[in-house]
């Protein structure tokens, strides 16, 4: 078994938005320094691990967007009237999506050892 120093791996991102990419790589660069992950296939596995932690802040961000919706209604005089409302249920699909996710980042980190 051949395996690679970690020196020949370079974290891509791909996938996740500038934003994200630059808060993935600080990501993995905090798991490098913290945990010994030294072969090609388990840095391949962290960049995957750091990819689902960027979605599932993605997922939250968009529920906090949920909770922050603005209605605007037609009072009885015709009048518009803007109303904020806050803890809108959050779909389904979205806290599915949520869960699976987290289902993946923990299989990951089962895998490259990060649970012990």
């Amino acid at each position: 078994m051949v395996t690679k120093d970690t020196n020949e791996y370079s974290f891509k991102g791909t996938g996740l938005t500038a934003p994200e990419k630059r808060w993935a790589k600080k990501r993995y660069d905090e798991y490098q320094r913290f945990y010994y992950i030294n072969n090609f296939s388990d840095n391949q596995l962290l960049e995957e691990l750091v990819f689902y932690e960027a979605l599932q802040e993605r997922y939250k961000k968009q529920i906090e967007e949920i909770s922050k919706v603005t209605v605007v209604k037609v009072d009885k005089d015709g009048k518009k009237k803007k109303e904020k409302r806050t803890g809108e249920i959050v779909p389904r699909y979205l806290l599915s999506a949520l869960d699976d996710n987290l289902e993946h980042i923990l299989k990951l980190k089962d895998k490259l050892g990060l649970l012990d």
